[in-house]
């Protein structure tokens, strides 16, 4: 079984690293995504984009050549290499700029910050870096695996591919973007209701807001969804109240730093209803964390 999950981490390392890549080469709001990251406190605003587009060039070379069987035993050691560079700048993003996203992979409509995940999903990575190096030494390539067990190899990746999604808060907000899409429309006016600070002063601001504080009782430690809407940040939460799932939405200001102005709406997860806003939302919170 071992010599089966190592023989496909190729191409799974492949398609990964591929995916990622074309967030950044693709992205036409690249300049804007890489101010919420921490490459630009890292390397400063001039260098932060170019480096950011040379990573998803360098991702691209090595997940293509992974994906062949040419250069097999460099791709892998490169893709393992790749791995423990993420680790080394993730613990260095986390003490110099905590607050945020790593550029990973994009996160609409807002960063992501570096967490426990974060360092969990590059460690997912260097593992199959490792068993990547093995299965060339064992002369295992991915296809013919894939080829020969087709449904033992799908339960693999489909796993994999699973832990991957558990581990990337940027991909669980993009999973949970479908559902929460009807909260949205039912957010009162004075939470959609702003002068030019950059998007991962957001969460800085919903930390220090009376808002948060009055609900964080009820939520989740992560972000699930972000978007944006004219002139304000949506970041939602999962939460919980009177033992119904719900989603608490923030209303941040993008063009000004102002957490007193945070709003924040409590929306039934699966109807869509709103169950508490403003002030009674408030009043209900303060009651449920007592």
């Amino acid at each position: 079984m071992l010599q089966l999950v190592a023989a496909l981490q190729s191409g799974w390392l492949a398609a990964v690293l591929i995916a990622a890549a074309a967030t950044k080469l693709l992205d036409r709001h690249a300049a804007e995504s890489v101010r919420a990251t921490a490459l630009t406190p890292v390397l400063g605003p001039r260098r932060a984009l170019p480096a950011y587009r040379m990573l998803g060039i360098l991702e691209l070379l090595v997940g293509t050549l992974l994906l062949t069987s040419l250069a097999r035993t460099a791709s892998a050691i490169a893709a393992t290499v790749l791995a423990m560079g993420f680790i080394g700048y993730l613990t260095y993003a986390r003490r110099r700029a905590p607050e945020s996203g790593c550029g990973c992979l994009h996160s609409r409509g807002g960063p992501t910050p570096v967490s426990w995940r974060s360092f969990a999903r590059a460690g997912l990575m260097l593992v199959a870096g490792f068993l990547a190096i093995r299965s060339v030494r064992a002369a295992d390539y991915w296809l013919d695996v894939l080829l020969a067990r087709p449904f033992a190899a799908a339960a693999v990746l489909i796993a994999e591919t699973l832990a991957l999604v558990v581990l990337s808060p940027e991909l669980r907000g993009i999973r949970g973007s479908l559902p929460r899409r009807h909260v949205g429309p039912r957010l009162p006016r004075p939470l959609l209701a702003g002068s030019g600070l950059t998007v991962r002063s957001s969460i800085r601001q919903l930390h220090e807001s009376p808002a948060y504080h009055q609900v964080a009782g009820l939520l989740d430690a992560d972000i699930v969804d972000s978007w944006r809407d004219e002139s304000w940040q949506i970041l939602c939460y999962d939460a919980r109240y009177e033992g119904r799932p719900a989603t608490a939405a923030f209303a941040v200001p993008l063009r000004r730093y102002d957490p007193r102005t945070v709003r924040v709406t409590l929306v039934d997860e699966f109807s869509g209803d709103i169950l508490f806003s403003g002030d009674v939302l408030r009043r209900a919170a303060s009651a449920s964390t007592r």
